[in-house]
């Protein structure tokens, strides 16, 4: 047998009798001061953080999205956001499912940095609508960019990967430890458990720790 080293949301109110009268009613008691006001930088953060509406064009929607989309399977539907000019246009899903992959694997990225703006943002330095969300290591083991761009057509706009960021996928995916497993495995072990950790990197990990407790156990 091979051994596979795997990584591992009844009041009631008084009623005056017949014939009785009801004595008067206390004087209201003094109004409770108002709280301390809130610090002015810190109020206006909060304003701005409630003012900030999220457009349905901007890179924040378009990753949104493509993270819900393929976390529930539909790599399809997942592909409108990959700029597929420079690969076949029906790899699209496979792509959009291997991008998720790298991803998981190489890049966490905070929703609530990425602009939520329909032109990105205008101030990071970068190329009007374009949006550069971090880097994965390349087939060289060099950082390569992973970019948003801004596609624009009738009768409007959304963000996609890139087509540079598109055609890296492959080679992307194919330097990922354990490819055999994540081409092989059943769906079911592929779904996303606690911990953010896939259901077979779960079972992995209780299989360690019960060996290791054996191991501690008969020392």
């Amino acid at each position: 047998m091979i051994a596979l080293a795997l990584p591992c949301f009844g009041w009631s109110a008084p009623v005056a009798a017949a014939g009785v009268a009801q004595a008067p009613a206390a004087a209201p008691g003094p109004t409770a001061a108002a709280g301390p006001a809130k610090d002015g930088k810190e109020g206006q953060k909060e304003a701005d953080k409630e003012a900030e509406k999220v457009a349905p064009d901007s890179p924040r929607a378009a990753l949104a999205d493509f993270r819900h989309l393929t976390r529930k399977g539909d790599y399809a539907g997942a592909a409108r956001y990959l700029d597929v000019s420079q690969v076949e246009q029906s790899d699209g899903p496979a792509l959009a499912q291997q991008l998720r992959e790298v991803l998981n694997r190489h890049l966490w990225v905070d929703l609530d940095k990425v602009s939520p703006n329909s032109h990105g943002n205008t101030e990071d330095g970068q190329p009007a609508d374009k949006e550069q969300l971090g880097s994965v290591p390349g087939a060289s083991g060099k950082p390569e960019p992973v970019v948003l761009v801004r596609k624009s057509y009738r009768p409007g706009s959304h963000w996609v990967f890139s087509a540079t960021t598109v055609a890296s996928i492959d080679d992307w995916y194919n330097h990922l430890g354990n490819v055999w497993l994540l081409d092989h495995l059943p769906k079911s072990l592929l779904r996303m458990g606690p911990h953010l950790l896939r259901w077979w990197q779960c079972g992995s990990r209780s299989c360690r720790c019960c060996s290791a407790r054996g191991s501690w156990a008969s020392v």
